[in-house]
């Protein structure tokens, strides 16, 4: 075999080995933009609620998490909230389109802000009902997805707010 040869065949083999990897790694889902809101809970610094008529906020001081307006320490409902939070998967259903009314997120049922070390915010719009019965219609504000929430991640997302 002549030099160009195996210089052709190694080419192939990195070009298919590196397609390969490329696959594997794509198929993997990375924790930090598969999730909906996509946030790291230890970066959250503060959470904001609003469901129906009710508001409740959080705040992180030190390791705790303290209900705002109160002393008392929330950091076993706080917590776990985050936690399960950040497993909620990204189910893009559409673009959003300036149709915002159509899938019930000019009037959202609930609004979820997550603040995260230096300031960050992302707030979540969960809005009507799908069609189908299988969730509910949810966007990331300023966004231009729509996205499915299950039923029971759903009352996980209005959780705070319902419980005192």
């Amino acid at each position: 075999m002549d030099t160009r040869r195996i210089w052709l065949l190694l080419t192939g083999a990195l070009v298919l080995g590196a397609l390969v990897v490329g696959r594997q790694l794509a198929a993997k889902p990375h924790p930090a933009t598969d999730s909906l809101l996509a946030v790291s809970p230890r970066r959250v610094q503060a959470v904001y609620e609003r469901f129906g008529a009710v508001q409740v906020s959080f705040l992180r001081r030190g390791g705790e998490w303290v209900r705002g307006g109160s002393q008392g320490n929330a950091t076993a409902r706080v917590d776990p909230f985050l936690s399960a939070l950040a497993g909620i998967p990204r189910r893009s259903v559409t673009s959003l389109g300036g149709q915002k009314q159509a899938f019930g997120l000019t009037r959202p049922q609930l609004v979820l802000t997550l603040t995260s070390v230096g300031g960050a915010h992302r707030t979540l719009l969960l809005g009507g009902p799908a069609p189908s019965g299988d969730g509910y219609y949810a966007a990331l504000q300023g966004g231009r997805e729509v996205f499915l929430v299950r039923p029971r991640e759903a009352d996980l997302l209005s959780s705070l707010a319902r419980s005192p």
